[in-house]
C-alpha cells in the first residue's frame, strides 16, 4: 500500500483490528501506527482511537506496544482521561515486564507534575491535570511488582 488513507478509513480499519483482540491483527495496526509516526503523519490519528487500540494491546498481553502508544499520547500532549490511562495500566501490570513498564509510565507522568510544573488555575492544563495518576494506580502497579519479585 503506498500510502496512508484519509483519516476516517485509518481511524474505523484501527479500531475493527482493536475490537477483534486479534493478536495479529494488533500487531498490524500498532505497525501502522508506528509507521504513520515515523513518517510524521500523527495527526492521522484520532485520540480517542490510539487509547483504544493500547487498551486492546495491554488486555491482549502486550504491555510493550501498549506503553509505547501511551507515550506516544503524551508526546503529543494528547493525554488519556485517568480511568482509560488506569484500566491500560492495570492489564499491563499482570506481567512482570507489563508491570514493570507500567510503573515507569506512573513515574514519568508524574514527572509532569513535580516542582508544580504544572498550574492548575490555566485551562490550558486541563486535560494533563485529569490524567494525573492517583495512589490507586501506584499501589496497584507496585502491588503487581512486588507479587512477582523473587525474594
Amino acid at each position: 500500500m503506498e500510502g496512508f488513507p484519509r483519516k476516517s478509513v485509518l481511524n474505523k480499519l484501527l479500531t475493527s483490528y482493536a475490537e477483534s483482540l486479534d493478536f495479529q491483527r494488533l500487531e498490524k495496526a500498532h505497525r501502522l501506527v508506528e509507521q504513520a509516526f515515523e513518517e510524521g503523519k500523527q495527526t492521522l490519528f484520532e485520540k480517542e482511537t490510539l487509547i483504544y487500540l493500547s487498551y486492546a494491546l495491554a488486555r491482549c498481553g502486550s504491555p510493550v506496544p501498549a506503553s509505547i502508544l501511551l507515550r506516544k499520547l503524551v508526546g503529543m500532549e494528547e493525554y488519556p482521561p485517568v480511568a482509560a490511562c488506569s484500566a491500560i495500566l492495570a492489564h499491563m501490570s499482570q506481567s512482570p515486564p507489563g508491570a514493570y513498564l507500567a510503573a515507569e509510565l506512573i513515574v514519568e507522568i508524574g514527572y509532569l507534575f513535580q516542582d508544580n510544573r504544572v498550574d492548575p488555575r490555566k485551562k490550558s492544563n486541563a486535560p494533563l491535570i485529569a490524567m494525573k495518576p492517583n495512589t490507586l494506580n501506584l499501589h496497584h502497579c507496585f502491588g503487581w511488582l512486588s507479587s512477582f519479585w523473587d525474594y
